[in-house]
């Protein structure tokens, strides 16, 4: 069995995909910023979900050699050299503050042009 593996987690009633964090355990996953914001949240941009989410105190993680070459292997990148990953049990964690701040449309922290 290898040490890193791509897995699946439910999350918020939708299948994503993730890989385990730590080598040979598989219970405690990450799951990719792409995928996060693809299924979860479409109509943000990965960067405005990566910002909210640390505004909340989240971690955003960079794989290490053996998670890295399953994220390739499975073609997660997207278009970064290191794409940003998130712990599940963080996500979860926040989720109902990141629905609250993407309620209250302020995303960026930035006034609104004009107001």
């Amino acid at each position: 069995q290898p040490p890193y593996k791509a897995q699946k987690a439910l999350i918020e009633k939708k299948v994503l995909e993730c890989i385990n964090i730590r080598p040979y355990q598989f219970m405690e996953v990450m799951v990719t910023l792409p995928h996060l914001v693809e299924h979860l949240f479409p109509s943000y941009t990965e960067e405005q979900v990566g910002n909210m989410m640390v505004s909340l105190g989240v971690v955003l993680y960079k794989g290490n050699k053996g998670q890295m070459e399953v994220i390739r292997r499975e073609s997660w990148e997207d278009h970064y050299d290191q794409v940003p990953l998130v712990l599940v049990k963080d996500m979860l964690s926040n989720m109902q503050n990141l629905k609250n701040i993407m309620n209250g449309g302020d995303v960026s922290g930035k006034r609104a042009k004009g107001t």
